[in-house]
This record gives C-alpha cells, structure tokens and sequence, in this order.
C-alpha cells in the first residue's frame, strides 16, 4: 500500500535543500535529507537518514495539477505541490510526514488532510507524525510486554521485559546482548 502525503505551495517559497535541513533540525527531527542540488528537478526516491537509520521517500513536485490531478480553489495562490510517497513501510512513512510537514511550515504551505478531506496548515502533519510516533511505541511495549511471563530480565534503556535469547530491546532498541 502506498500513502501520498501532498503539500501545497507557491513556487518562490520552496527552500533550498539546506534551508529545509536546517528547519529539520530545529524541529529536532532526527532526519539528515541527502545531497540534492535542486529540489525543482529532482524526482525520485530520496535517501535520509533517520536516527542514524537508513530511510527515506519518494518525491515528485510540479505544478499543482500534473502532482495533485486537480486545482482546488482552497489553494488560494499556491501553484505547485509535493507529493511525498511512501509504501508500507513505517520508519519512511514518518519521515515523509517529518519532511512534508517541516518544509510546507518553511514554505507556508497548505497539506491536503485526506481524514478530514480538506486543505490545512502544516501543523497538522506535525501533529500527524507525533501521534503515530506514540502509537509505535506504545505497540512495541504492548509486545514486549508479552515477554514478561519468560523472563525476569528487564532492557537497562527502558525496563521493558527482554528474554535472553533477545539481542535487542523489542520495546526501544536498545542493544542488550545476550546473557
């Protein structure tokens, strides 16, 4: 399953490749876009890092109705779009989300929310992410606490249950090593 994150905006407000990272790091991110020289040309799959993690998303800009199919008049003047594509995968799915809603902040962009079918601030991305963020985590303590009737032993990270035969937390990663 592929999921299209779409950001609207105009043209003139698409930062350059190193004003985007920059945003990425003040939001704190954890996200490392890769070498691009000119985000107009550029299509295709684009590498990131991802907390250290190799990730990344597809992106495809151009004006609005040969990325989006359509002019909503929502869009006031905003006459190109991003989409940001992902499949299937979740790690790539929370960076398309970092990167939309970091760079249509930057570039005043509108995203198009397909729950509420309607065209709102970036901030709603941002909020998006946040909230699978913790549904993740939460998904890996459920899971590692399904451990707890095998062991005794607990992850130094995070105290989540880890069976001996576990190189790694299940519930934050943490490189435990086997005992």
């Amino acid at each position: 399953m592929s999921v299209d994150t779409f950001i609207f905006l105009n043209n003139d407000r698409l930062p350059s490749r190193d004003a985007w990272q920059h945003a990425l790091d003040n939001a704190e991110t954890g996200m490392t876009l890769d070498v691009v020289d000119n985000l107009r040309e550029f299509s295709g799959y684009l590498p990131v890092k991802f907390n250290g993690a190799d990730s990344g998303f597809e992106w495809y800009y151009g004006p609005v109705e040969e990325v989006f199919g359509r002019r909503p008049r929502e869009l006031a003047d905003r006459d190109f779009a991003i989409d940001f594509v992902t499949h299937s995968d979740m790690q790539e799915l929370t960076c398309a989300l970092y990167a939309a809603g970091v760079l249509g902040k930057l570039a005043d962009g509108l995203f198009h929310d397909e729950e509420r079918d309607a065209f709102v601030p970036c901030d709603r991305v941002l909020e998006i992410v946040r909230n699978i963020g913790v549904e993740e985590r939460d998904r890996k303590r459920r899971l590692a606490e399904k451990d707890a009737n095998l062991t005794d032993r607990r992850c130094p990270e995070c105290g989540a249950p880890c069976p001996t035969y576990r190189k790694t937390c299940i519930a934050c990663g943490y490189a435990i090593g086997r005992a």
